[in-house]
C-alpha cells in the first residue's frame, strides 16, 4: 500500500505543475498595477525553471502590490504546493477562491493539497465543486479517485478515474490509479492488468512502483 500513498503524491504534483503554470502565464490579462504583473511573471519564469524560493517571492510581492490578484495567489499556492508547504499551498488557493470562486482549476488544486495532508473529506468537496463547475476536466476526476480510494470507496474511485480517461484516454497516471484500485481495492486482477498495461504502453520510464507493477502482471496475466 505504500507505493500508492507515494505514487498518489508524486501524481498529484506533476498534474499540478501544467495547469498553475499555464493560468499564470495569463497574467498579462490580468487588471492589476503594471508592477504586480511584472512579479507575477518572474514568478511564473522562477516557477518553471524550478527556482521556488525566488518564484515564491515575486509572487508574494505582487500580492503585496495587489492583494486581490487572483493568479499571485494562485501562483504562489503551485509554488508552495511544490515545495511540499502544504498548509501554506491550501492558505494560498483558498484566497484565491475568494477572489475566483469559480475557478475550476484552483478547486482542483485545493483537492490535490488536502488529499496529501489526509483531510479527505475537503478534498472530495473541492474535487466535486471543481467538477460541477467543468464536468469535463480530467485532472479533477483524476483528484477525486484519489480521496474516494483513501476512504476505500474502491468502486467510487475506478469511476472517477474512467471519467478521467473518457475525457483523457492517454492520461498515463489515471490508468496507473484505475489498475492500483482494481488490483489493491476491488481485488480484479484482470482489469488491474489491462489497466497497468496501458499505463506503461504510455509511460514506459521507471518509476517508484514500476517494479512492484511488473510482478503483478507476471503472477496474474496468464
Amino acid at each position: 500500500m505504500s507505493n500508492k500513498r507515494s505514487l498518489g503524491s508524486r501524481v498529484g504534483i506533476a498534474l499540478l505543475v501544467g495547469v498553475c503554470a499555464t493560468l499564470v502565464a495569463t497574467c498579462c490579462g490580468v487588471s492589476a498595477a503594471a508592477s504586480a504583473k511584472d512579479h507575477c511573471r518572474q514568478g511564473a519564469t522562477l516557477y518553471k525553471q524550478g527556482k521556488l524560493a525566488a518564484a515564491a517571492a515575486q509572487f508574494g510581492a505582487a500580492i503585496r502590490i495587489d492583494p486581490k490578484s487572483f493568479l499571485a495567489h494562485n501562483g504562489l499556492g503551485a509554488v508552495r504546493y511544490a515545495q511540499r508547504k502544504l498548509p501554506d499551498a491550501v492558505a494560498a488557493w483558498r484566497a484565491a477562491l475568494k477572489i475566483n470562486p469559480k475557478s475550476a482549476s484552483v478547486h482542483s488544486n485545493l483537492g490535490a493539497a488536502l488529499n496529501d495532508m489526509g483531510k479527505t473529506k475537503d478534498a472530495i468537496s473541492a474535487c466535486r465543486k471543481a467538477i460541477k463547475l467543468k464536468p469535463r476536466f480530467a485532472g479533477a476526476h483524476f483528484n477525486l479517485g484519489r480521496g474516494l480510494y483513501k476512504q476505500r470507496k474502491y468502486s467510487q474511485a475506478i469511476a472517477a478515474y474512467r471519467a478521467a480517461l473518457r475525457i483523457n484516454p492517454k492520461f498515463s497516471d489515471a490508468w496507473l490509479n484505475l489498475g492500483m484500485a482494481y488490483a489493491k481495492g476491488t481485488k480484479e486482477p484482470r482489469r488491474a492488468i489491462q489497466a497497468f498495461k496501458e499505463h506503461l504502453r504510455l509511460d514506459p520510464k521507471p518509476r517508484e512502483c514500476t517494479c512492484w507493477i511488473k510482478a503483478y502482471v507476471e503472477k496474474y496475466d496468464k
